[in-house]
Protein backbone atom coordinates (compact mmCIF):
# COMPACT_ATOMS: atom_id res chain seq x y z
CA UNK A 1 0.00 0.00 0.00
CA UNK A 2 2.82 2.38 0.93
CA UNK A 3 4.59 1.58 -2.38
CA UNK A 4 1.43 2.39 -4.39
CA UNK A 5 1.10 5.80 -2.71
CA UNK A 6 4.75 6.60 -3.46
CA UNK A 7 4.29 5.54 -7.10
CA UNK A 8 1.22 7.73 -7.54
CA UNK A 9 3.03 10.69 -5.95
CA UNK A 10 5.96 10.23 -8.36
CA UNK A 11 3.63 10.14 -11.38
CA UNK A 12 1.95 13.33 -10.22
CA UNK A 13 5.30 15.13 -10.04
CA UNK A 14 6.21 13.97 -13.56
CA UNK A 15 2.88 15.26 -14.92
CA UNK A 16 3.35 18.65 -13.28
CA UNK A 17 6.91 19.01 -14.60
CA UNK A 18 5.83 18.04 -18.11
CA UNK A 19 2.97 20.57 -18.06
CA UNK A 20 5.23 23.41 -16.93
CA UNK A 21 7.68 22.68 -19.75
CA UNK A 22 5.09 22.38 -22.52
CA UNK A 23 5.58 26.08 -23.57
CA UNK A 24 1.82 26.72 -24.11
CA UNK A 25 -0.07 29.76 -22.77
CA UNK A 26 -3.59 29.76 -21.39
CA UNK A 27 -4.80 30.71 -24.88
CA UNK A 28 -2.82 27.99 -26.64
CA UNK A 29 -0.07 30.30 -27.96
CA UNK A 30 3.48 29.02 -28.05
CA UNK A 31 6.36 31.03 -26.61
CA UNK A 32 7.55 31.66 -30.16
CA UNK A 33 4.14 33.10 -31.13
CA UNK A 34 4.11 35.39 -28.09
CA UNK A 35 7.61 36.63 -28.94
CA UNK A 36 6.55 37.26 -32.54
CA UNK A 37 3.64 39.44 -31.34
CA UNK A 38 5.97 41.39 -29.08
CA UNK A 39 8.36 42.06 -31.97
CA UNK A 40 5.59 43.01 -34.42
CA UNK A 41 6.05 46.61 -35.65
CA UNK A 42 3.06 48.51 -36.99
CA UNK A 43 2.97 51.52 -39.28
CA UNK A 44 2.23 55.00 -37.96
CA UNK A 45 -1.28 55.45 -36.51
CA UNK A 46 -1.62 51.71 -35.81
CA UNK A 47 -1.10 49.47 -32.77
CA UNK A 48 -0.77 45.73 -32.10
CA UNK A 49 -4.09 44.14 -31.14
CA UNK A 50 -4.42 40.32 -30.92
CA UNK A 51 -1.09 39.93 -32.73
CA UNK A 52 -2.19 42.10 -35.66
CA UNK A 53 -1.79 45.76 -36.61
CA UNK A 54 -5.04 47.67 -36.12
CA UNK A 55 -5.61 51.35 -36.96
CA UNK A 56 -5.73 53.65 -33.96
CA UNK A 57 -8.96 55.44 -33.13
CA UNK A 58 -9.71 58.08 -35.76
CA UNK A 59 -7.55 56.55 -38.51
CA UNK A 60 -8.85 54.42 -41.38
CA UNK A 61 -7.71 52.56 -44.50
CA UNK A 62 -5.21 49.83 -45.25
CA UNK A 63 -2.26 52.02 -44.29
CA UNK A 64 -4.14 53.90 -41.51
CA UNK A 65 -3.61 57.29 -43.19
CA UNK A 66 -7.27 58.12 -43.94
CA UNK A 67 -8.91 60.48 -41.45
CA UNK A 68 -12.36 60.18 -39.89
CA UNK A 69 -14.26 63.48 -39.91
CA UNK A 70 -15.80 62.60 -36.56
CA UNK A 71 -12.36 63.03 -34.98
CA UNK A 72 -11.53 66.47 -36.40
CA UNK A 73 -11.11 68.04 -32.95
CA UNK A 74 -8.83 65.17 -31.87
CA UNK A 75 -6.54 65.77 -34.86
CA UNK A 76 -6.32 69.49 -34.05
CA UNK A 77 -5.58 68.66 -30.41
CA UNK A 78 -2.78 66.38 -31.63
CA UNK A 79 -1.22 69.35 -33.44
CA UNK A 80 -2.31 68.54 -37.00
CA UNK A 81 -2.68 71.73 -39.05
CA UNK A 82 -6.18 72.66 -40.26
CA UNK A 83 -4.77 72.82 -43.79
CA UNK A 84 -3.35 69.30 -43.48
CA UNK A 85 -6.85 68.19 -42.54
CA UNK A 86 -8.24 69.86 -45.67
CA UNK A 87 -5.54 68.11 -47.74
CA UNK A 88 -6.72 64.83 -46.21
CA UNK A 89 -10.26 65.53 -47.47
CA UNK A 90 -11.74 66.68 -44.17
CA UNK A 91 -14.51 69.15 -45.24
CA UNK A 92 -13.74 72.77 -44.40
CA UNK A 93 -17.11 73.16 -42.67
CA UNK A 94 -16.04 70.44 -40.23
CA UNK A 95 -12.98 72.50 -39.26
CA UNK A 96 -14.80 75.78 -38.60
CA UNK A 97 -15.88 76.13 -34.98
CA UNK A 98 -13.22 73.74 -33.70
CA UNK A 99 -10.56 74.77 -31.18
CA UNK A 100 -7.00 75.27 -32.46
CA UNK A 101 -4.17 76.76 -30.41
CA UNK A 102 -6.63 77.83 -27.69
CA UNK A 103 -8.96 79.70 -30.02
CA UNK A 104 -12.09 78.91 -32.04
CA UNK A 105 -11.51 78.76 -35.81
CA UNK A 106 -13.68 81.25 -37.70
CA UNK A 107 -11.66 81.81 -40.90
CA UNK A 108 -9.39 79.68 -43.10
CA UNK A 109 -7.59 81.35 -45.98
CA UNK A 110 -6.51 78.43 -48.13
CA UNK A 111 -4.39 80.64 -50.42
CA UNK A 112 -2.28 82.46 -47.81
CA UNK A 113 -2.52 79.54 -45.33
CA UNK A 114 -3.72 81.75 -42.50
CA UNK A 115 -5.97 80.49 -39.71
CA UNK A 116 -7.98 83.02 -37.75
CA UNK A 117 -9.25 82.13 -34.30
CA UNK A 118 -11.17 83.99 -31.63
CA UNK A 119 -10.85 83.58 -27.88
CA UNK A 120 -13.05 80.91 -26.33
CA UNK A 121 -14.78 83.40 -24.00
CA UNK A 122 -15.58 87.11 -23.80
CA UNK A 123 -13.74 89.51 -21.55
CA UNK A 124 -14.94 89.01 -17.94
CA UNK A 125 -16.87 92.30 -18.09
CA UNK A 126 -17.96 94.84 -20.70
CA UNK A 127 -15.40 97.54 -21.50
CA UNK A 128 -15.15 100.90 -23.19
CA UNK A 129 -13.11 101.07 -26.40
CA UNK A 130 -9.69 102.07 -24.97
CA UNK A 131 -10.07 99.36 -22.34
CA UNK A 132 -10.99 96.86 -25.08
CA UNK A 133 -7.79 97.67 -27.01
CA UNK A 134 -5.67 97.27 -23.85
CA UNK A 135 -7.45 94.05 -22.86
CA UNK A 136 -6.73 92.38 -26.20
CA UNK A 137 -3.11 93.51 -26.31
CA UNK A 138 -2.53 92.09 -22.82
CA UNK A 139 -4.52 88.91 -23.42
CA UNK A 140 -2.52 85.68 -23.11
CA UNK A 141 -3.45 82.00 -23.21
CA UNK A 142 -0.79 79.29 -22.84
CA UNK A 143 1.99 81.61 -24.04
CA UNK A 144 -0.01 82.87 -27.05
CA UNK A 145 0.31 86.63 -26.73
CA UNK A 146 -0.45 87.95 -30.24
CA UNK A 147 -4.15 88.64 -29.69
CA UNK A 148 -5.82 91.83 -30.93
CA UNK A 149 -9.24 93.49 -31.18
CA UNK A 150 -10.90 92.31 -34.43
CA UNK A 151 -11.72 94.68 -37.27
CA UNK A 152 -15.25 94.95 -38.66
CA UNK A 153 -14.76 92.25 -41.29
CA UNK A 154 -13.36 89.78 -38.77
CA UNK A 155 -16.12 90.58 -36.30
CA UNK A 156 -18.72 90.03 -39.03
CA UNK A 157 -17.16 86.67 -39.92
CA UNK A 158 -17.22 85.62 -36.27
CA UNK A 159 -20.87 86.59 -35.98
CA UNK A 160 -21.88 84.85 -39.23
CA UNK A 161 -19.91 81.62 -38.84
CA UNK A 162 -19.75 80.99 -35.09
CA UNK A 163 -22.68 82.88 -33.58
CA UNK A 164 -25.39 82.52 -36.25
CA UNK A 165 -24.45 79.37 -38.18
CA UNK A 166 -22.62 77.02 -35.81
CA UNK A 167 -23.91 78.50 -32.55
CA UNK A 168 -20.63 77.95 -30.72
CA UNK A 169 -18.52 80.25 -28.55
CA UNK A 170 -21.16 81.35 -26.03
CA UNK A 171 -21.54 84.83 -27.52
CA UNK A 172 -23.95 87.43 -26.18
CA UNK A 173 -26.90 88.89 -28.11
CA UNK A 174 -25.36 92.32 -27.77
CA UNK A 175 -22.76 94.77 -29.10
CA UNK A 176 -19.12 93.76 -29.62
CA UNK A 177 -16.34 96.26 -30.19
CA UNK A 178 -14.35 96.33 -33.42
CA UNK A 179 -10.95 97.97 -33.75
CA UNK A 180 -12.20 100.50 -36.31
CA UNK A 181 -12.81 104.17 -35.64
CA UNK A 182 -15.75 105.94 -37.28
CA UNK A 183 -14.51 107.88 -40.33
CA UNK A 184 -16.58 110.97 -39.61
CA UNK A 185 -15.91 111.14 -35.87
CA UNK A 186 -12.67 109.88 -34.27
CA UNK A 187 -14.37 109.89 -30.86
CA UNK A 188 -16.50 106.94 -31.96
CA UNK A 189 -15.59 103.34 -32.75
CA UNK A 190 -17.64 100.82 -34.70
CA UNK A 191 -19.43 97.95 -33.01
CA UNK A 192 -21.53 95.01 -34.25
CA UNK A 193 -24.84 94.05 -32.66
CA UNK A 194 -24.68 90.26 -32.78
CA UNK A 195 -28.42 89.66 -32.46
CA UNK A 196 -29.19 91.10 -35.90
CA UNK A 197 -25.80 92.03 -37.38
CA UNK A 198 -26.35 95.79 -37.33
CA UNK A 199 -23.21 97.94 -37.33
CA UNK A 200 -23.03 101.33 -35.64
CA UNK A 201 -20.75 103.90 -34.01
CA UNK A 202 -20.47 104.14 -30.22
CA UNK A 203 -18.56 106.75 -28.27
CA UNK A 204 -15.20 105.31 -27.32
CA UNK A 205 -14.72 106.52 -23.77
CA UNK A 206 -17.94 108.06 -22.48
CA UNK A 207 -18.55 107.14 -18.83
CA UNK A 208 -21.93 105.60 -19.52
CA UNK A 209 -23.15 102.00 -19.70
CA UNK A 210 -24.02 102.53 -23.37
CA UNK A 211 -20.31 102.91 -24.13
CA UNK A 212 -19.40 99.57 -22.54
CA UNK A 213 -19.54 96.57 -24.84
CA UNK A 214 -18.40 92.96 -25.08
CA UNK A 215 -14.89 92.12 -26.22
CA UNK A 216 -13.60 88.98 -27.98
CA UNK A 217 -9.87 88.94 -28.91
CA UNK A 218 -8.66 87.25 -32.11
CA UNK A 219 -5.40 85.82 -33.47
CA UNK A 220 -4.09 85.39 -36.99
CA UNK A 221 -1.98 82.23 -37.33
CA UNK A 222 0.21 81.77 -40.39
CA UNK A 223 0.86 78.11 -41.13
Amino acid sequence: MKKNIQLLFGLLIIILVFSSCSGSSSEGETTEEIDACTLLECQENASVVDCACVCDEGYLGEDCTDLDVAFTQKYLNDGISPFDLLDANIPIDSVYGKVFQDGIIFKLNTVSKIVKVTAITDSPETLNWPEAIDYCEAFEVNDYTDWYLPDLQELGEIRTKLYAELKVGDFNDDFYWSSETQDSDPNNAMAVFFLNGNVGPIEKARVNPVSYNHVRPVRSIEE
